[in-house]
């Protein structure tokens, strides 16, 4: 049945494709309200000189149509193409509207062509909806996480660059595998549950786990599955984003060991100061026995036998506080490479016979900010530790380098180091090795793996607590079965800044004779000093505390020597004591005890104005800072 012109004029009008009918010479002589709608046009015809002022037309790749190319010029050449895209922008209003055009002819009787029909069927949706594809895909493409598709069953679909980095594995040797290949047999189970879990239309959120490289080498990651649906809701898989946090899990440990070391030092610090009061007892106490039973040589055996353990027991307070960082420390511009060289020659007998060693150093390396012997006793503890390493011998490597540590290094990123340039010293073996478990525990004082009576496990420490407190940071690093290597950074001396040599006055027992005030909250520390004042001929007067103390010195102006503990309950602390009798008593000398050095005290706020005796002292130290106290009471009168 034929349709009546009345249908066909509304079968063309309701088309949803924009129509145009024009003639030979481009005008528009007829047009759907599709084509209106489209276009923004009104009416029912256009001309082709409106066409031209109004329209300009491109190609998907932006490039300007020439007239001589739109859909009617090159239909009227014969050239009747069909689905193209075009994008046709009205220069007006700026509208852009993406379509894909179709021509067809319209001939007479005769065959020959009279009017054209260009048809636009209006993409534009399509075409943002393949952009914002395209788009996505790019980002996905382009991630640093690893995102991956799989189905419900763990058969990966789609795998990005970012999975190819993190696992070393191509999509063309993935896509079609099971996820399964990248789960280490122990963790297999996990993704059982993660199957599990997307089956019932959840999200696994960042869980943190283990994975496997390509190249047998295992990572850290941060894992987010999320199940996909498909246009009806029905689940047909899920997206993995994997995120490599090795490197972050690393410096979270770092942290971690650099925050229980500093805790730890802090407590040991603490033990290591009351432990100073007890062996100065002890050790005072036995001075004083010794004079005793001088006539009785069994007994003065066990005096002395006690007096040595008791400078054991010291020495290892001494190593206890070097770990805490309240060692005392004489830092000065050293070189580092001659240090090498010392202990090197030093150590080559007790090292044997059966390891070389060999160094390796940066001959342009500047000066470091050291105590020099602090950086020979860290030295020597890493080759003992290297030798210990090697019962059956091997090879021992020291080398330095100037390191440049930037931002992103490891030390700067775990707050051990600022940016900057570093002295790097490294003590390599080819021993044993640690397993992980022993290298998170290798710093730690008391830790050691050595048989009983081998080791103390404070080689390590000591190193560790010299390191930091001269402002540098420690790594290790070591694989069961082929060694180890020690690396610390030191800083460097300032340039301009010239070495210099410490003084020390020779320690003549001179005797000197005064009148001496002992402040002490510890009674059996004041009887030790009052007995070694008395034996010196000295006139003694004794206070608990600063003020019982200030009591005393308004009593006796003749005090001439004032010896203060620094650390004292109340309000008249050793420092406060010092500065009051600079005030009020200004001839009267004072020397301070404790078992800090001055830069720990200074860093609680404790700054000693004066000489220090450490704690816990014998007889001859005590009576050599005692005699130089004096001395410098009759220096200043000289003056």
């Amino acid at each position: 049945m034929a349709l009546t012109n009345t249908q066909l004029q509304a079968v063309f009008d309701n088309m949803r494709e924009g129509i145009f009918v024009l003639d030979r010479d481009h005008n528009v002589v007829q047009m759907n309200h599709s084509a209106a709608s489209i276009f923004g046009l009104s009416g029912q015809t256009l001309s082709n000189e409106i066409a031209e002022e109004i329209f300009e037309v491109y190609l998907p790749d932006g490039s300007l149509l020439p007239r001589t190319e739109w859909a009617g010029a090159i239909a009227l050449e014969g050239r009747f193409l069909q689905n193209y895209e075009v994008l046709v922008r009205r220069k007006d209003t700026g509208l852009l509207v993406a379509t894909e055009v179709s021509l067809a002819p319209i001939r007479n009787e005769a065959g020959e062509t009279e009017l054209i029909v260009v048809c636009h069927r209006d993409v534009s949706e399509r075409r943002d909806a393949d952009h914002a594809k395209a788009r996505l895909a790019a980002i996905v493409e382009s991630s640093e996480d690893a995102i991956i598709g799989k189905d419900t069953q763990g058969i990966v679909t789609s795998w990005n660059l970012g999975a190819e980095r993190t696992f070393g594995y191509t999509a063309d040797e993935m896509v079609g595998q099971s996820v399964r290949r990248l789960i280490p047999p122990e963790l297999q189970h996990e993704e059982d549950l993660i199957l599990s879990r997307i089956r019932d239309g959840q999200t696994v959120r960042h869980i943190e786990t283990r994975r496997v490289k390509k190249n047998g080498e295992l990572i850290d990651i941060s894992l987010t599955t999320s199940p996909i649906r498909d246009t009806s809701g029905r689940l047909i898989g899920a997206s993995k984003v994997a995120r490599d946090i090795t490197e972050k899990k690393r410096l979270e440990n770092q942290l971690h060991q650099s925050q229980k070391l500093e805790a730890v030092g802090q407590l040991t610090g603490g033990i290591a100061h009351d432990f100073n009061n007890l062996l100065a007892v002890i050790l005072g106490n036995l001075d004083l026995l010794e004079r005793l039973v001088s006539n009785d040589p069994a007994a003065l055996k066990r005096v002395k036998t006690a007096q040595k353990a008791s400078i054991r027991g010291a020495d290892l307070t001494r190593r206890l506080l070097a770990f805490s960082s309240d060692g005392e420390l004489q830092p000065r511009p050293t070189s580092l490479n001659e240090a090498v060289h010392t202990i090197v020659e030093l150590a080559a007998r007790g090292i044997g016979a059966d390891i070389v060693v060999t160094t390796h150093l940066d001959a342009s390396m500047p000066s470091v900010l050291v105590d020099v012997s602090g950086l020979e006793n860290a030295l020597l503890n890493l080759m003992v530790n290297a030798r210990d390493a090697m019962p059956n011998g091997g090879s021992l490597h020291i080398t330095s380098e100037l390191r440049e540590i930037t931002d992103g290094h490891a030390s700067v990123q775990a707050g051990d180091l600022k940016p900057g340039r570093y002295a790097g010293i490294s003590v390599s073996d080819s021993g044993v090795g640690m397993s992980h478990e022993v290298l998170a525990r290798a710093l730690e004082p008391f830790f050691t793996t050595k048989k009983r009576g081998k080791g103390t496990g404070l080689g390590l420490a000591m190193v560790y607590g010299f390191v930091k407190q001269s402002g540098g940071a420690v790594r290790i690093y070591s694989e069961p079965g082929f060694g180890t290597t020690v690396t610390f950074f030191l800083p460097l001396a300032q340039q301009g800044f010239e070495a210099w040599q410490r003084t020390v006055s020779p320690m003549e027992d001179v005797k000197h004779t005064g009148t001496v005030l002992v402040v002490d909250d510890e009674a059996d520390l004041v009887e030790i000093a009052v007995a070694y004042l008395e034996e010196m001929g000295c006139q003694v007067h004794v206070a608990a505390d600063g003020v019982a103390a200030l009591d005393v010195l308004a009593q006796h102006r003749e005090i001439e020597l004032v010896i203060t503990d620094v650390v004292m309950p109340g309000d008249v602390n050793g420092i406060e004591l010092g500065r009051r009798i600079g005030l009020l008593y200004p001839d009267t000398r004072v020397l301070y005890c404790s078992g800090f050095p001055a830069d720990a005290l200074a860093e609680r706020t404790m700054s000693v104005n004066g000489p220090l005796l450490r704690k816990p002292y014998q007889k001859s130290e005590f009576r050599t800072a005692v005699n130089r106290a004096f001395e410098s009471g009759a220096e200043a009168g000289g003056d």
